[in-house]
This record gives C-alpha cells, sequence and structure tokens, in this order.
C-alpha cells in the first residue's frame, strides 16, 4: 500500500518536511504546491520532484490521498478546512487552527474516512529517523 501527497506550502519550513514525505517507504508520490512560481520550481529542482502545481485548489482536485499543510500559521485552519471538504487526509504544521471557530469547523468538516493516515506516516517515520534511521522493518504500515 502506498499513498500521494501533495505538500502546500514550500517555504523554509517545508525543508524539513519535504525529505521525510518523499523518502517515506508507503509514500509513491509527492507533489508539491506553492502560489509563488519562483519558489516552486527552486524546491521542486532542490528535492527531485517533477509534479507541481500552483495552488491549493488545483492540488485538491489531484489524485492524491493526503495533504500536508505546512503554510503561514494564519492558513493552516482554513486550508485544512479545504482539503477535508476535498476528500483528503490532513497532515498540519502546528498550530492546526488558531481560534476556537476554526477548531470548530476542522471537527465538524471532518469526512466520516479516517483522516489520519499522513499523520501517523510522518509521526513513526520521525520517530525512526530519531532512532538512527529508517530500517523499513521498523516502519509501521498505513492503518484504514
Amino acid at each position: 500500500m502506498s499513498i500521494r501527497v501533495g505538500i502546500c506550502g514550500v517555504g523554509a519550513f517545508a525543508d524539513c518536511f519535504i525529505p521525510l514525505f518523499k523518502h517515506h517507504p508507503e509514500v509513491e508520490n509527492v507533489i508539491l504546491c506553492d502560489l509563488n512560481a519562483e519558489k516552486l520550481t527552486a524546491k521542486c529542482a532542490k528535492f527531485d520532484i517533477a509534479d507541481r502545481c500552483a495552488s491549493l485548489d488545483e492540488l485538491c482536485e489531484l489524485d492524491v490521498e493526503a495533504i500536508a499543510v505546512i503554510t503561514q500559521h494564519h492558513l493552516h485552519g482554513p486550508q485544512g478546512v479545504q482539503a477535508l471538504r476535498a476528500g483528503k487526509h490532513v497532515y498540519s504544521a502546528v498550530p492546526s487552527a488558531i481560534s476556537m471557530e476554526e477548531i470548530t469547523e476542522l471537527i465538524e468538516v471532518r469526512p466520516a474516512i479516517r483522516t489520519t493516515a499522513a499523520r501517523r506516516i510522518m509521526y513513526t517515520w520521525c520517530r525512526n529517523l530519531q532512532k538512527g534511521g529508517p530500517p523499513s522493518n521498523r516502519v509501521k504500515p498505513i492503518s484504514h
């Protein structure tokens, strides 16, 4: 089982996440997304990623199972809601929202599907890296 992950936002903080998703054995493909075309082109070149798109709207229309929101803090909540409404699993950098209204909306729009796959992938992968490397026998499978 493998998944396709879109990463929304390719600023400096994304440099920490792009390699984790790209090299995870259960991630088949990574698509980068950013409104800044110059920054997007540079990150695609830096991490040798061919697939890209120019907006979250476009990313939500693509065949990805999960979207990682790595944008400015005030955008996490609304962008997470948008991705959830598109039926995607969501991994959000912290904070996932900045107001009680945004948190409530995230909870209310959460679809019936389980939306924890991307979070579990990142948590397990990061723990394995901290333990000295990501041997594939230590990476837990994605749960459905």
